[in-house]
């Protein structure tokens, strides 16, 4: 600093007039408030205290526990001592360079405007820098513009041989020569930047921006995204049997009474036998691991003290993984890498994680090569403070409800599985450069301490959101085991409503049925509101009786009056029907399922590229798009039906006008949709398994008969296949769900669910036209109605709004039948097992 300062008292003395100059005057100013700064030490800082939430408490738990006489609970945040740190902790790192001083007080500062942050460009308080990088463009202004390459800034420059034209060139600038502005010219620019103004040249190119410590951060990677909605699947009925399995062989195997119990890790010959025999059984003291998930926790637990044996200063200590009998230097990089893989996923979802990616079997996922490191790295960002600008930011929070239960579950409470992994005097004897105590899955604060000082060549995790990490220590309600049999309280509504028979009364001319739809719309949402079962009751008769028919309203109801229970419509069933159901409302899946209902549509919008946006439908250019994902599509097959299937395999028979045979749709197939991204659709199946068993389970109870007629067909698919959507065959994804008036003629029995997923919105009932009956439902409500015999539509919306059509396509009828598709195997002699 000292050297530019007198470069610049040079430059005074030599060039007359320069002194006066104002723009030489702010260089002088810049260059000595940045010497003062280099020259006083830099301000202490630790982890940030984040005043902000970025959701809401995630955890599902009861009021503190804690005596009176006990002290609160640590809080992760504060486990540090922060009383000596500035109030802005990162405000150094962006504080004005040497040759950038503060912006004056006249300068415009960014802000914040729909998630974006504004550039703002420095003026002429920013010293000399605006000059700079204008300098080639202007010293010739009528010279042709130089297109930029993608992905410029234009404001970066090689300093190859130009370097010194450019150094000479600003020293005649400065002087008022050729090659610049005049010194007038560059006063007047410089008082109209003063002045909050700016250059509208075409050839000016705006700087950046000082650096601030208020953006947005980056999304987690794709990969990583789909990894955590794995993790998610933990929320499922069937993740959560897998969990409590899991735990009890956990129990089982460590807490047994063997002398001398060894905790994974705390001997050097069971890291070398885990990691050379991954496949093989490993020792665990005196006792013996065999295959399973047992084996996978215990593999994990390996590679995480192998990392932290080996990697220390970002350097692989190889003389140290040749005294432990690793001689080959690319399996220690291998294994180097797959420790710190676990140690960003538990630097984030802290170590109990690992006992949940143990559990549903992912060890494989963590360890091969279908992600790489930095998705692992995004992963434990996510975790420590998921974002609502992420989409996969929620499949984050559906986890931590499930770290918190495992945090406070007595039956773990012995399991100090790090208090003997690492040998401190072990780990000092062979050089490591800093000692580890024990390293306890409850001590979080110290955890992410000693993680925060391991040197990944990378950035480090982010801070914890206080909001959600500080909860864990709240021990939670755990709900007691149900007794007795199940009990589902149902409203139960007897009503003159006529199922229909005939055909759609909507237009078949589509700008008139668009007409007809906007004036339905219109009359229902002036419906009648209803504020009981009891009065939908008499408004649903004063509308279908025969005495006081008034076909021209419509009745309101909220789905928030039934507190949970169920209702149960009946009208007047036609010839054919099933039943005479006219409507069945579900609306305990949010009791039954847990936070995850509440994340749904996010889960939704990661596996399928954020589908479902903020929308207005009355809106010009709205648009409902839809995924049909149904693993057996009966429809469109060819018929088997005169095939000389005697003669020939069926793989060589065609059409004689054809010359190609469709093989594909002979039998049931998979549809597009599913095909198209078959990972997707995994991570859905995932999502939605909870859903789907309680679905199932209701119905069940509800419409026994029609789940038995359901399952016909799925117990029947080809290659012995099963349905993940049972007792449906598939499943409609609508995004911006808003549908205008229609009949789906192609519903099996004329059934489908439907479960609308909202957030943020306003509107969007459901409409049952011939019933005059107007639903406002909320997210996670499961509503049952004969979707082939009903004209229905939604009302106009604002917000993000989708929803989950559960189904069966019509064609698996002549399926379940023998017909169709089903007469090649007919003829090709295979026997389907139907049930009775």
């Amino acid at each position: 600093m000292d050297d530019l300062m007198g470069l610049t008292d040079l430059l005074a003395r030599e060039v007359p007039g320069l002194a006066t100059h104002p723009a030489f005057s702010r260089l002088r100013t810049g260059i000595s408030r940045a010497s003062s700064q280099a020259n006083s030490p830099p301000p202490t800082h630790g982890s940030p205290t984040r005043s902000d939430a970025s959701f809401d408490d995630p955890f599902v738990a009861g009021p503190s526990r804690h005596s009176p006489n006990s002290p609160p609970p640590l809080s992760i945040t504060q486990s540090r001592d922060m009383s000596a740190e500035p109030e802005d902790q990162f405000s150094y790192l962006f504080s004005p360079g040497p040759l950038s001083p503060a912006p004056s007080s006249r300068s415009p500062s960014p802000t914040p405007s729909s998630g974006k942050r504004k550039r703002a460009h420095l003026d002429s308080d920013g010293g000399d820098e605006r000059e700079d990088d204008d300098e080639d463009e202007g010293n010739n202004n009528n010279a042709p513009k130089k297109k930029k390459k993608k992905g410029s800034s234009g404001q970066c420059r090689n300093d190859g041989a130009s370097g010194k034209l450019r150094k000479q060139d600003k020293l005649a600038r400065l002087r008022g020569g050729a090659g610049s502005e005049t010194p007038e010219a560059e006063r007047k620019a410089g008082d109209l930047r003063d002045a909050g103004g700016d250059d509208e040249s075409p050839s000016k190119a705006k700087a950046k921006g000082p650096f601030v410590g208020d953006g947005t951060p980056p999304k987690t990677t794709a990969k990583g995204g789909e990894f955590l909605s794995e993790l998610s699947r933990i929320a499922s009925k069937e993740g959560q049997d897998e969990l409590e399995s899991f735990i009890v062989e956990l129990v089982e195997f460590y807490n047994a009474p063997v002398q001398n119990v060894v905790v994974p890790g705390s001997r050097t010959e069971e890291i070398i036998h885990t990691l050379r025999c991954p496949g093989d059984v490993a020792k665990n003291g005196e006792k013996m691991i065999k295959k399973g998930r047992l084996l996978d926790f215990h593999t994990l637990l390996m590679y995480t003290r192998f990392r932290l044996a080996m990697h220390n200063d970002g350097m692989i200590h190889q003389v140290r993984a040749e005294k432990m009998g690793f001689t080959d230097e690319k399996s220690s990089r291998n294994y180097v890498q797959r420790g710190q893989r676990i140690l960003d996923l538990a630097g984030g979802g802290t170590f109990y994680i690992l006992i949940i990616a143990a559990a549903l079997g992912l060890k494989d996922r963590i360890t091969g090569l279908h992600l790489n490191s930095a998705d692992f790295r995004s992963c434990g960002n996510a975790l420590r403070d998921p974002r609502e600008n992420d989409s996969w930011g929620n499949s984050a929070r559906v986890l931590f409800p499930y770290i918190h239960r495992l945090y406070h579950d007595p039956r773990l409470n012995f399991l100090t599985f790090g208090a003997e992994i690492f040998s401190e005097e072990e780990m000092d004897a062979e050089g490591v450069r800093f000692s580890l105590a024990k390293l306890n899955f409850k001590e979080i604060s110290y955890n992410d301490s000693l993680l925060s000082r391991l040197k990944t060549n990378s950035e480090p995790l982010r801070p914890r959101a206080p909001k959600i990490w500080d909860r864990i220590f709240i021990p939670p309600v755990f709900p007691l085991p149900p007794v007795g049999p199940k009990v589902y309280p149902t409203e139960r509504i007897r009503t003159s409503i006529r199922i229909p028979q005939g055909s759609c009364p909507v237009p078949k001319d589509r700008t008139a049925a668009k007409q007809w739809v906007e004036r339905e719309r219109e009359t229902a949402e002036k419906g009648s509101q209803v504020a009981s079962c009891d009065e939908l009751k008499q408004k649903l008769e004063s509308i279908h009786s025969d005495i006081e028919r008034n076909p021209d309203t419509y009745v309101r109801f909220d789905s928030k009056l039934l507190n949970g229970k169920a209702l149960s419509i009946h009208g007047i069933a036609g010839p054919g029907e099933i039943d005479d159901d006219v409507v069945l409302i579900l609306t305990d899946m949010r009791d039954t399922l847990g936070p995850i209902v509440d994340s749904l549509p996010d889960l939704i919008n990661a596996a399928y590229g954020d589908g479902t946006i903020h929308s207005d439908s009355r809106a010009e250019g709205f648009a409902v798009d839809a995924l049909h994902l149904e693993p057996a599509y009966n429809r469109f097959t060819e018929k088997g039906k005169g095939a000389p299937l005697e003669e020939h395999h069926m793989h060589f028979i065609h059409r004689e006008n054809y010359e190609r045979a469709n093989h594909g749709q002979r039998i049931p197939w998979v549809s597009k949709d599913i095909i198209k991204d078959q990972d997707s659709y995994a991570a859905l199946v995932s999502v939605l398994t909870g859903m789907c068993e309680y679905l199932a389970d209701r119905l069940c109870h509800h419409r026994p008969e029609l789940v038995g007629n359901l399952e016909a067909y799925i117990n029947i698919l080809p290659y012995n296949a099963s349905c993940p959507w049972a007792p449906f065959g598939g499943i409609v994804v609508n995004f911006n769900a808003c549908s205008d008036a229609h009949l789906d003629g192609w519903d099996l029995f004329k059934r489908c669910i439907v479960v609308p997923l909202m957030r943020n919105c306003k509107g969007g009932a459901l409409v049952l036209h011939e019933a005059r009956l107007v639903l406002d439902l909320h997210t996670a409500d499961v509503v049952l109605f004969p979707s082939g015999r009903f004209t229905h539509f939604n009302l106009h919306y604002v917000g993000m709004r989708a929803s989950l059509v559960f189904h069966t396509d019509a064609g698996g009828r002549q399926w379940t039948e023998g017909e169709g598709a089903n007469e090649w195997l007919g003829k090709f002699g295979v026997k389907l097992d139907r049930p009775s």
